[in-house]
C-alpha cells in the first residue's frame, strides 16, 4: 500500500513537463524510507519506477524491462484510464510493438481492469516512427464489433496514452491494411495523428 502511495505521488507530479523526478523530505531532511512501515524510498523517484506494477506473468524478472500501458477501469458511464507497469522480455527491442501486444493481451484477471482490444488484433507491419509520430498498421480486428470502419474511443485513448509514455512519442496515427480511412466511434475521420490529452480522466478526450 505504501509503495502505491509513492507511485501515485510520483506519477501525479511528473505529469507536468517541468518535473522529471520527485525527492521527498521531512522537515528539510531527505526521506530514505516511509515514516510508517519503513518502506524504502531510495532517493529520487521517477516514472521509470513504474506504477500499479504487474509481474504476474514474469518468470525471470532479471531478463525483463518495464513498459507502462493504460487499461480501462470503472463501470459503464464512469470509465477511467489506469496506468499499469508490466514487464516484457529484454529480447523485445521494439517497445512500441511490446506495448501494443500488452494492450491486446489485456490486464491480469484479478485486476478488475479491462482492455477494448480484441484478442486477434495484430500489427501488420513494424511501427514507423518519425518526428515524434508513430504510425501503426493494424488488421481489421482493430474495428472490434463495429460494422463500419470505426475504432472505439476507449481503444484509441488507451493506445495513445500508452504510447506517449515512451520518450519522444508525441502522436499516434492509425492505418488498417495500409489505408488511412479509419473513423472514430463518433464517425469522424482520423485525418490527423492523435496526441496525448493534457489532462487524463478529466472530462472527455
Amino acid at each position: 500500500m505504501r509503495k502505491k502511495i509513492l507511485q501515485a505521488v510520483t506519477w501525479t507530479l511528473t505529469q507536468f513537463d517541468t518535473v522529471d523526478d520527485v525527492k521527498l523530505q521531512m522537515n528539510g531532511t531527505p526521506l530514505e524510507a516511509m515514516p510508517v512501515g519503513g518502506t524504502p524510498i531510495g532517493g529520487e523517484l521517477s516514472r521509470a519506477d513504474g506504477i500499479n506494477i504487474d509481474n504476474s506473468d514474469v518468470v525471470d524478472i532479471t531478463n525483463t524491462k518495464a513498459v507502462t500501458v493504460y487499461y480501462i477501469g470503472g463501470e459503464e458511464g464512469a470509465y477511467y484510464y489506469v496506468p499499469v507497469t508490466k514487464r516484457v522480455s529484454n529480447d523485445v527491442k521494439d517497445n512500441i510493438t511490446a506495448i501494443v501486444n500488452e494492450l491486446v493481451e489485456g490486464p491480469a484477471y484479478a485486476s478488475n481492469l479491462l482492455s477494448d482490444f480484441q484478442s486477434d488484433v495484430k500489427l501488420l507491419d513494424e511501427p514507423k516512427f518519425e518526428d515524434g509520430k508513430v504510425t501503426l498498421n493494424f488488421n481489421e480486428s482493430i474495428y472490434g464489433s463495429f460494422e463500419e470502419k470505426m475504432v472505439s474511443e476507449h481503444l484509441l485513448n488507451s493506445l495513445v496514452l500508452s504510447l506517449t509514455e515512451q520518450n519522444g512519442v508525441e502522436s499516434v496515427a492509425l492505418t488498417v491494411n495500409g489505408k488511412a480511412d479509419v473513423l472514430t466511434e463518433t464517425g469522424e475521420k482520423l485525418a490527423e495523428p492523435v496526441t496525448r490529452p493534457e489532462k487524463v480522466n478529466i472530462g472527455s478526450f
